[in-house]
């Protein structure tokens, strides 16, 4: 008799065993899906950051390449830029109080109407 209660209590200690290998695994699982997810938020913001990025530089250049402008405010961005969601504003201004052929441009990049991006630069009269 006293075989069989040992064998009793044994077997009831490896489904115990069992049950906390389980969670162990389990919280192990949540972990490394959490760790995924946050990996993939940040893949997805440098590729937003990346794409805005490119993009500002082209239009910066496209600005660059239009005639010089007294006393505006704006250029016109280029239309092959505006894609997949992603805006552009491209803005102008004096450097001094004078127009005296130095203008700031700044541009915008927007995703989804969320700012993602601005590109600072100057445009000369030449």
């Amino acid at each position: 008799m006293k075989g069989m209660q040992l064998r009793g209590k044994s077997s009831g200690a490896g489904a115990v065993e069992a049950i906390i290998a389980l969670g162990i695994l389990g919280l192990i699982a949540v972990a490394f899906i959490g760790g995924l997810s946050t990996t993939l938020k940040a893949v997805s913001v440098t590729d937003e950051r990346s794409t805005a990025q490119a993009i500002a530089q082209s239009e910066m250049e496209y600005v660059k390449s239009l005639p010089y402008e007294y006393g505006i405010t704006g250029y016109g961005t280029d239309p092959n830029l505006a894609l997949n969601g992603y805006a552009l504003a491209a803005v102008a201004a004096p450097l001094h109080d004078t127009d005296d052929g130095i203008q700031k441009v700044m541009v915008t990049v927007k995703h989804h109407d969320k700012d993602i991006l601005t590109l600072e630069g100057y445009k000369v009269d030449r």
